[in-house]
Order: structure tokens, then C-alpha cells, then sequence
């Protein structure tokens, strides 16, 4: 269906007049969104949501698998925006690997994400606004590329996507003028009482979010982050696990087909038929990967237990290596609070059980892997990009 959407108005940019989109408030009004369309994508998703709800409450330690899960997005989120670097590459520059600015952008992204999720869990936290995600922006952006395009501020100036000038960008959007009424309105449908089925709404938030790109840069990392955080704050998912980026990476080119068929169409049905379908799709994803992890987990805590060797220390640090699955015995003293020889002997053990392995071939500054745990994780995080 196509329903008159937004208002195209001429601006000049560098000297080159372009057509700048200025989208409406949402929700879509004439004619409202066609929910017998909607209707079966929107129930597999929710479907799929809750056996991910029921995989991740079954799970004892979810606190673990959830820093890992986030490490995951991180890294996903940022290959999007060209990011040459993985999973594994991030956690072995944990376990003490030379950083480099790659690995910067998905740190910075992890950052803004837990920064979110503990103001949106206290009390006296900042509410889901405006606000709180120029503050998590700042953090996106700090050391990285973009770091001195305004970091946590509003653009004050235009921007434009695709193209080398202005004339020749595939989209242009709001002024700046536009940007303060654009987001005041956006909260307000964040906030206000919808009877619209919430993963809807939040399709439809990201989908406005992308439209007018308050930053100079970032607007897509954090037009992600709020599909998550959304998913949370109206209770969609009860552990903050469902994130799109894998979906978005997977079929990108469908991703910014349909953004734009939303934007420039009004055809709001094929875009949020899209998100639903991804909405499904990574919620059976993480709840096959959520029930591999936990199995990892429970099979390799019998083999240590079944180590004569042991002690309360390998046990210790058995429960603590899912949140590190590549560490060094730096790592250990310190999470365990042991002497280095107590940290190696300790490190023994789990090689003894077969649960960890030494991967540097080094004999000092030695670096250990989870392996099977990290084979479940690491899928999807890889490179490069598929086509």
C-alpha cells in the first residue's frame, strides 16, 4: 500500500540544492497501519520471543551468557558500519592482545549499551529519552571515528547518506531546523499509551529513529541499540537479549530497501513485515544459541567436578570463564584473588578436565580458550560481511 508519508523540502548543501525528507509523526494515520497484513509475522514473532522468554528464565546463569550475548551485538553492530574486526579478535584483546581502533568502536559500543540498561534499572536513572542517548552516544564516540563530529550533541548542521557530495546522496534527511520538534514528538509516541502491539511500535521507532538521524554519525549503531533497549523497557523480552543487528546484517540490502520504501512510500506493511520476520528469526537464533551455551556449560562443569585434582578453586573459575572465554592468568589472579602459581595450577586443572586449552603456543604470557563454548558464540560474529 502507498499513504502519502512526509514532506520532501529544497535545501542547499555546499553549494548543491537537494531535497531534504522531513518525516510525520508517528503512528501512520492515513490509512492506519493494515493489521490482517500484519497479523501472522507479528504472531510467529511473538511466538518465537516467548520461548526465548521461557529458553532465558530456565537458565541460572544468565547474567554470564548475557556479557557474552552483548560482546556478540557489539561486535555485529559495528561490522554493519564497516568494522574489520570479530568476536574472537575483541576477547583475545581482553586476554592482553594489542588493541587497535576496530576494536575501539565495538568496546565504545558495549559501553553505551551497559550504560543505557543501568540508568534504565535504577530508580533514579534517566528515563529512555532524548537525553539519555546523547549520553550513550558520547560514549559510542569517544576515541573513534566520528569522535569529532559532535559527540552526544543533536547535529547542528546536514548530513546525508550515500555519495560523495550532496547531489549525489541516495538519502537526505531533516535540517537541522527540523531536529528539536522531529524528537520531541518522537519521545512523546515513546512514551505515550498505544494499543499497537509493541514490537510494532518498536519497528516502527527504529524505522523514524534511521528517517532522522540526529547525529553527524553513529545513527546506526544507535537506531540498533534502541531496538534492544525497547524490547526491555515495555517488557517484549524479560532478559535484554533481542537484538536485530544479526538479521540486519544478513539481509541488509532488503534492510535499506524497505527502510526506505517506509520513508519515501509510506509502505509501513512490507518494512515492519521485514522486522517482524527478523524478530522471529533472531529470537530462535538466540534461544538455540542460549540452550547450546547452557548445555556447553552443564556437560564441562561435570568434568571438572570429575578431576581428582581438584579443589573450590577450579569450580570457582569454571563459573566465572563463560563471561571470559579466552583469558590469561592475569585474569585469574585477579577474579580469583590467587597468587600467579595458584592461578596456573588452577588453569591446570580445567586443562586436565578438557574444558580449556592453551591458544598461543607461548610459554609465557600464556592465553586459554573455552573452546566449545566459544564455537557456539562466535557464530555470525565472523568476517567478512556476506553479500
Amino acid at each position: 500500500m502507498n499513504r502519502k508519508w512526509g514532506e520532501y523540502k529544497e535545501i542547499n548543501v555546499l553549494g548543491e540544492t537537494v531535497k531534504a525528507f522531513i518525516p510525520p509523526k508517528l503512528p501512520p494515520e492515513r490509512p492506519p497501519l493494515e493489521m490482517p497484513v500484519l497479523h501472522q509475522p507479528l504472531l510467529e514473532a511473538s511466538q518465537a520471543i516467548e520461548v526465548l522468554n521461557v529458553a532465558s528464565d530456565m537458565v541460572p546463569s544468565m547474567e554470564q551468557l548475557i556479557l557474552g550475548l552483548h560482546k556478540r551485538e557489539a561486535t555485529i553492530t559495528s561490522q554493519i558500519e564497516g568494522t574489520q574486526a570479530t568476536l574472537l579478535d575483541l576477547l583475545e584483546t581482553e586476554a592482553g592482545k594489542e588493541s587497535n581502533p576496530d576494536i575501539q568502536e565495538i568496546t565504545n559500543y558495549l559501553k553505551a549499551l551497559q550504560y543505557v540498561e543501568r540508568e534504565l534499572a535504577d530508580e533514579k536513572g534517566l528515563p529512555l529519552s532524548m537525553r539519555l542517548l546523547n549520553n550513550a552516544h558520547f560514549r559510542l564516540m569517544q576515541g573513534v571515528r566520528g569522535e569529532l563530529k559532535h559527540p552526544g550533541e543533536i547535529r547542528r548542521s546536514q548530513n546525508w547518506i550515500g555519495g560523495a557530495r550532496p547531489g549525489r546522496a541516495v538519502y537526505v534527511p531533516p535540517p537541522a531546523e527540523n531536529l528539536p520538534d522531529l524528537l520531541t514528538d518522537l519521545e512523546h509516541y515513546i512514551h505515550q499509551k498505544d494499543e499497537t502491539p509493541p514490537l510494532l511500535r518498536i519497528g516502527m521507532v527504529h524505522a523514524q529513529f534511521e528517517a532522522i538521524h540526529p547525529y553527524l554519525d553513529g545513527n546506526g549503531r544507535m537506531g540498533r541499540l534502541l531496538i534492544g533497549v525497547l524490547a526491555r523497557e515495555w517488557r517484549v523480552i524479560r532478559q535484554p537479549v533481542l537484538h536485530l543487528s544479526s538479521w540486519f546484517k544478513q539481509h541488509r540490502r532488503e534492510y535499506y530497501r524497505l527502510l526506505d520504501a517506509a520513508h519515501a512510500d509510506g509502505r509501513w506493511e512490507e518494512w515492519l513485515t521485514y522486522f517482524l520476520t527478523g524478530a522471529a528469526w533472531v529470537a530462535r537464533e538466540t534461544t538455540e544459541l542460549i540452550r547450546g551455551l547452557h548445555a556447553v556449560i552443564s556437560e564441562d562443569r561435570l568434568r571438572v567436578l570429575e578431576v581428582r585434582q581438584n579443589s573450590v578453586l577450579p569450580l570457582r573459575l569454571f563459573e566465572l570463564i563463560p563471561a571470559m572465554p579466552v583469558f590469561n592468568a592475569n585474569m585469574v589472579e585477579a577474579r580469583l584473588s590467587v597468587s600467579t602459581n595458584a592461578a596456573l595450577r588452577t588453569i591446570q586443572v580445567l586443562e586436565m578436565a578438557g574444558v580449556v586449552r592453551e591458544s598461543s603456543g607461548k610459554s609465557r604470557n600464556r592465553v586459554y580458550r573455552y573452546q566449545r563454548y566459544l564455537d557456539l558464540l562466535l557464530r555470525g560474529a565472523e568476517l567478512p560481511m556476506p553479500e
